[in-house]
């Protein structure tokens, strides 16, 4: 079992799993981060720096991962938009889609405001979102 360090007057506590809203967050020491999906067989972990894009699809999310996997999971993006809140690379950019600002390729001004990500998809901005999104990729790629 891996041991985190802590202040010198403190003793060592081991690493152990979380379980925030019945979703299991699993933290290494190697700072990848897993979170589990529930799906109809039961929970899929996958690493936070691995998911692309999310849709919304009424109470169902479609999860795309970089290696090209598609998850379907029975939580809405509401849902999941609440368990990604504290990792900052993730925004909302339209009722329906969520992205993780790694992946984005281009910004694209056509119809409103689009954002291409690396794996050629494309994704509709929705207006009221449009300038929280601008001065989040300011923010993260400067």
């Amino acid at each position: 079992m891996a041991i985190i360090r802590t202040l010198s007057h403190q003793t060592p506590k081991p690493i152990s799993a979380v379980y925030v809203n019945r979703t299991k967050l699993i933290s290494q020491t190697n700072k990848s981060i897993k979170i589990g999906f529930p799906t109809l067989e039961g929970y899929q972990y996958e690493r936070v720096k691995d998911i692309v894009h999310l849709i919304a699809q009424g109470n169902y999310t479609a999860i795309y991962l970089a290696d090209g996997k598609k998850l379907m999971i029975s939580k809405s993006l509401h849902h999941i938009e609440k368990q990604l809140e504290k990792h900052t690379n993730f925004i909302r950019i339209h009722r329906s889609y969520m992205i993780n600002l790694f992946f984005i390729k281009k910004y694209l001004n056509a119809g409103g405001g689009s954002i291409e990500l690396e794996n050629s998809t494309i994704l509709p901005i929705s207006n009221s979102r449009k300038e929280k999104l601008l001065v989040s990729i300011n923010q993260f790629f400067c």
